[in-house]
């Protein structure tokens, strides 16, 4: 049996939100969270009355490659945050064209199961170079699923306009768009 991780779950989480179910969250610290504080557990299968689900996506919510192309190019004044986790970052050499470093291991804490990190440190996400803005964000990562950890973290921080470029690293470089050298 495969183990869920959080980004896993928080990809999830993004997709169902793109496509119009908003009652969606992730437990926090997972099974061994609620045991440790005292849940119950049960076998008994709740019976739930059956329901349809109509999509409605919800594009805000998803950044295409010609939106990251745009931030790449300079016609776009949109924020673009690369956050892979440091291990998996410092294994490349190159960036997307006007992207911003904001680590994951910053928004998510390896040491409490890879949750979301305290509000109070995510009140204050830093970057290279200085702080980010509350303005319009695409959070990009790997290949998209770390990115949807970033994109609940952001939310939970209090920013409103964020979307998932969901190629991320692995479409862009596979696709062989434009790069630079990554920060010293």
């Amino acid at each position: 049996m495969m183990k869920a991780t959080f980004p896993t779950a928080a990809r999830l989480v993004w997709m169902l939100r793109y496509y119009g179910h908003d009652d969606v969250a992730i437990l926090a610290g997972g099974l061994p969270a609620w045991t440790a504080a005292g849940h119950p557990l049960t076998t008994d299968v709740p019976r739930f009355p059956r329901a349809a689900f109509t999509t409605r996506e919800r594009p805000a919510l998803r950044a295409s490659r010609e939106d990251v192309i745009a931030i790449a190019e300079g016609r776009s004044d949109v924020q673009f945050l690369e956050t892979q986790r440091d291990g998996t970052y410092a294994q490349r050499d190159l960036d997307i064209p006007n992207s911003v470093r904001l680590s994951a291991s910053d928004l998510l804490e390896d040491s409490r199961g890879g949750r979301i990190a305290e509000r109070a440190r995510l009140k204050r996400p830093r970057r290279q170079g200085g702080s980010i803005s509350p303005k319009r964000t695409i959070v990009s990562c790997g290949s998209g699923v770390g990115a949807s950890g970033a994109y609940l973290a952001l939310c939970e921080a209090g920013f409103t306009n964020v979307a998932v470029y969901d190629g991320s690293w692995m479409e862009w470089s596979h696709d062989k768009l434009p790069t630079v050298p990554k920060p010293g």
